[in-house]
């Protein structure tokens, strides 16, 4: 809410290289070229992930030296891009050799980078198996079942951290997850299979909403749909130059040529492993964030307060995530978000400003964290007057940028979103 604290953020935030081509109306947008050189496929680990249109393209010909960057520890942080490359260009031998990494490199506790490398290995093989990789559909057809997931002993941080799901259950919803872009059809059959095996009428309701059917297909979807993106000339131009080439000591390229302003703002010094990977979001996720943001904001002019109560906020987090919304916590919610109508009356002030003035849209930025939640942040150009007047003791909080700007800040976690308000 407003008069907190200001809590600068833990980890520097990187912008990432704008991917998606920008054209005039009317013109047909240049499309990637496919497959990619393998300098350029290279180059795609290093742009900040998933860009599923540049993973597409891939060459396989890049495989051999994707393996030197996944034998790397230096660079975890760019791991879940190599994984979701092979998902594209992997045969038999390397789905294979993925499904061994599970079983001996990530057994054992996993650190936060290992998380998000693991679940991107189970989206390869996914993409493996869409393609007609047998030895990918054999993994599923054994790890969908917990009492098998177990035996690849993987220990989750979320585990020790909730304590809801044991590391079996949690390995299984990202198996699943996994699953989900293979193309089967037996999505259905496959959630009451994995039901079935949960005794506990709690952790099943749990678990029943970590792999509801809709939010699977809805991933998959994005995930096909972003695979045909348009990608710039000049995004083809750059990522061969994006990789150092040094297989010893590979890092992104912090600057391309001297003197080359425009592309010195393109790329960033390469990130630390302690720091997150933030990477310019891909349009369908901007519009899908944009599309909540304007249904959120017209039911916070309309007083739908039982609505508001499911997509609002604060601090950075949902007020009321979904596995916690139950009649009870929603009618509290509600009454909680009444008795702030201070607030309330305030954000709707600043935003009818922001409306009525035309809101023009800068480059979206987007974090993915360990627990699969994105984080999708949108600029609002030329809005630092009204920051200014209507936010006037709020610099630097995650609703206000460097130039003073307003940021739409939108949380996507567990396939709903949710708008965090301007100074909130």
């Amino acid at each position: 809410m407003r008069n907190k604290p200001l809590l600068l953020p833990f980890l520097s935030i990187l912008t990432g290289v704008f991917l998606l081509a920008k054209h005039s109306p009317g013109q047909s947008p240049p499309l990637v070229n496919r497959p990619l050189t393998v300098e350029q496929t290279l180059g795609t680990v290093f742009t900040g992930e998933p860009t599923w249109s540049l993973f597409a393209a891939a060459n396989e010909r890049a495989k051999p030296d994707l393996y030197r960057l996944l034998d790397n520890k230096r660079i975890e942080e760019y791991h879940p891009a190599v994984f979701r490359i092979l998902g594209f260009i992997g045969e038999n031998a390397d789905a294979k050799r993925v499904e061994q990494m599970l079983t001996t490199r990530y057994s054992g506790n996993l650190s936060k980078l290992q998380t998000l490398a693991v679940q991107a290995a189970f989206e390869s093989l996914g993409l493996m198996s869409r393609r007609g990789v047998k030895q990918a559909s054999e993994f599923f057809e054994k790890f969908l079942d917990p009492s098998a997931a177990e035996s690849l002993n993987i220990r989750w941080p979320s585990v020790a951290q909730k304590k809801i799901l044991n590391n079996a259950q949690e390995t299984v919803t990202w198996v699943f997850l996994g699953y989900s872009l293979s193309g089967k059809t037996d999505l259905k059959e496959k959630i009451d299979l994995i039901l079935d095996s949960v005794q506990n009428p709690e952790i099943k309701k749990y678990l029943e909403f970590r792999i509801r059917l809709d939010r699977m297909v809805a991933y998959a979807k994005t995930v096909e749909q972003a695979q045909s993106e348009p990608v710039s000339e000049e995004t083809l131009e750059l990522l061969p130059k994006l990789f150092n080439k040094d297989f010893e000591n590979p890092r992104r390229v912090e600057i391309i040529e001297e003197g080359n302003t425009r592309h010195q703002q393109a790329i960033v010094a390469a990130p630390s492993i302690s720091q997150k990977i933030v990477e310019n979001v891909s349009g369908s996720l901007k519009q899908a964030a944009l599309k909540a943001f304007e249904e959120i904001s017209a039911d916070l002019f309309n007083d739908n307060y039982e609505k508001l109560a499911k997509n609002i906020a604060d601090n950075g987090k949902p007020i009321l995530p979904v596995h916690k919304q139950t009649d009870a916590s929603i009618s509290a919610t509600v009454e909680k978000l009444k008795s702030m109508s201070k607030d309330m009356a305030a954000t709707k002030n600043l935003l009818k400003e922001l409306k009525d003035g035309g809101i023009r849209y800068g480059v979206a930025q987007g974090e993915t964290l360990s627990d699969g939640t994105v984080i999708v942040k949108i600029p609002c150009l030329e809005s630092a007057s009204i920051k200014t007047k209507h936010l006037r003791n709020h610099e630097g909080t995650r609703t206000t940028g460097p130039a003073n700007e307003l940021i739409i800040y939108m949380i996507q976690q567990n396939g709903q979103w949710y708008w965090n308000p301007f100074g909130w």
